[in-house]
């Protein structure tokens, strides 16, 4: 994705690049843009995905979601919960396999779930257990990003995250139904590219 044309047009302030269990591609882009890009992971443990913010270091996937916050914490990074109640996904229900006080944000719009209900069942969840929320486009391709964000009154660092996160606004709109399909066009073309 060009990250660095989406920035540079102010279309976003800051990226967090989440990639599935891997942050070299985070790491090279924050050492290029600083405070721009924030270096997370979407990890996956033996319960389902969870995302690391702000980290310093890879986390491997496959461990238990106990042991992967551990991890987390160690690195002082924040502990994001992705699409909790979409059916379609591995998202862990954060009433079910985790203690709610681990989680530092519930991610309470996701612009790619299927699902309006499991939106809003993320909505009213954080809302009732008084969790901080966050609206994230999930994007898989760069015509997504910025179709959905959350709108923070300062820039967020590791630091200051949870407390201006109580003064956001949140943009929310799904994507088309054929930007959906960007995850299975991406990995066919790296079947392509190994196969060459």
């Amino acid at each position: 994705m060009d990250y660095k044309r989406i920035l540079a047009a102010k279309k976003l302030d800051v990226i967090a690049v989440t990639d599935h269990d891997r942050i070299d591609l985070a790491m090279e882009l924050h050492h290029e843009l600083g405070q721009q890009i924030i270096v997370g992971e979407e990890i996956m443990t033996t319960d389902g995905e969870v995302i690391g913010l702000f980290l310093q270091e890879w986390i491997a996937p496959h461990q238990s979601i106990h042991e992967t916050i551990r991890c987390i914490r160690d690195q002082s990074g924040l502990v994001y919960l992705p699409h909790p109640f979409d059916r379609h996904r591995h998202g862990i229900r954060p009433d079910q396999a985790m203690p709610i006080a681990e989680i530092d944000i519930l991610e309470s719009f996701n612009a790619r779930c299927q699902d309006d209900q499991a939106n809003q069942q993320a909505w009213e969840f954080a809302q009732t257990n008084d969790l901080l929320a966050f609206s994230s486009s999930d994007s898989h391709s760069v015509g997504e990003l910025g179709s959905t964000y959350t709108q923070l009154p300062t820039l967020p660092t590791a630091s200051n995250l949870l407390d201006i996160l109580s003064e956001a606004t949140f943009h929310d709109q799904a994507v088309h139904w054929r930007q959906r399909l960007n995850p299975t066009i991406n990995r066919l073309r790296h079947l392509v590219k190994r196969v060459q």
